[in-house]
């Protein structure tokens, strides 16, 4: 007999949780075995070696639910973690994920969805609003586009942008390398159009990307 998937609910809005909770109990498949609107509370009592899936708010009081998905995942690596959010900040997406979240579901999306996204996490899915999905693919496509056309930089501009990298200033550059100011701001220019940005973060972020400026 197949064991039902053990869940935990986090969520600060407690009528969610109470729906959450009572619709997704109804699944023979599932049990729900906690269900909590303080993320303090839940990273305290939970025994997160037994739960499958964690379902979490990431707009939550005291900690976030990126903390949440990182401290859970941290207890138990095998745990599949969604964010369940109203949040659509791409920052926000990426950092759930780099928490360990496998999937990211809107509020927006009828709350019946939840037992499909959770069926399709549990078979080895990545269950995501289409919002979510598309913004994560134009990211992915434009910073990849970025990347292949950006040009080789020459050894002085790669040595330039790697003192900009550590955080000097145009004067500091200058007198490190013995040359003037406007040297160093010739340099800048030629590397913002060979990489195709628009500032020094860009610069320094796509050189890394490609392989072009490694840690020193």
């Amino acid at each position: 007999m197949v064991c039902p998937v053990a869940i935990c609910l986090v969520e600060d809005d407690k009528q969610l949780l109470l729906v959450l909770k009572t619709l997704l109990g109804k699944e023979k498949a599932f049990n729900i075995i906690g269900a909590y609107d303080c993320p303090v509370k839940a990273l305290n009592e939970v025994c997160w070696e037994k739960v499958d899936v964690l379902l979490t708010d990431l707009d939550l009081p005291e900690l976030s639910g990126v903390e949440v998905i990182r401290a859970a995942c941290t207890a138990n690596p095998e745990l599949l973690a969604m964010a369940y959010t109203v949040c659509e900040n791409k920052q926000m997406v990426y950092a759930a994920i780099q928490a360990g979240a496998f999937g990211y579901i809107l509020k927006s999306s009828p709350v019946s969805e939840m037992r499909d996204a959770i069926r399709e996490l549990i078979n080895g899915g990545s269950p995501m609003s289409p919002g979510i999905a598309r913004l994560v693919l134009c990211d992915f496509r434009v910073e990849h586009a970025q990347q292949a056309l950006s040009e080789e930089l020459s050894e002085r501009e790669v040595v330039v942008l790697r003192l900009i990298a550590k955080g000097l200033l145009y004067k500091e550059v200058s007198d490190e390398l013995a040359v003037s100011t406007h040297t160093v701001h010739t340099f800048l220019k030629r590397i913002y159009v060979k990489l195709h940005v628009h500032s020094r973060r860009a610069a320094v972020r796509v050189a890394r990307q490609t392989g072009q400026l490694e840690e020193s």
